[in-house]
């Protein structure tokens, strides 16, 4: 067990001790009340356990959501790269189209 669930359990520890004293103020509230605390905590045990259902499904479709859209990014980035492999073909395609294109580019580059 390490430190930080130490200290997470011991005040879970005390925040129970706590709200059991409040309910519990005198012996005989354990026999007659008991039941009533049992069905209090167990409600708000379920809507806790309600919460958390929604917001992990939320955090689920977040990521979801998330792997998607980088999948799409993954994807567009390769359709752009296999376009610019493309343009990058033309271009040496076309400077073997003229005999001269070394001299044309210092011509026009000192322009």
């Amino acid at each position: 067990m390490q430190l930080n669930e130490l200290v997470s359990d011991t005040n879970a520890r005390q925040y129970a001790i706590q709200r059991l004293a409040k309910l519990l103020r005198h012996p005989d509230d354990l026999a007659y009340k008991a039941e009533e605390v049992r069905r209090k905590l167990a409600q708000e045990k379920l809507l806790i356990d309600a919460q958390l259902n929604t917001d992990v499904r939320r955090q689920f479709d977040d990521v979801q959501e998330g792997l998607e859209l980088l999948y799409s990014t993954s994807s567009q980035i390769g359709r752009v790269k296999s376009d610019m492999q493309k343009v990058d073909d033309l271009c040496h395609r076309a400077q073997s189209y003229l005999p001269n294109f070394d001299r044309i580019q210092i011509l026009s580059t000192a322009n």
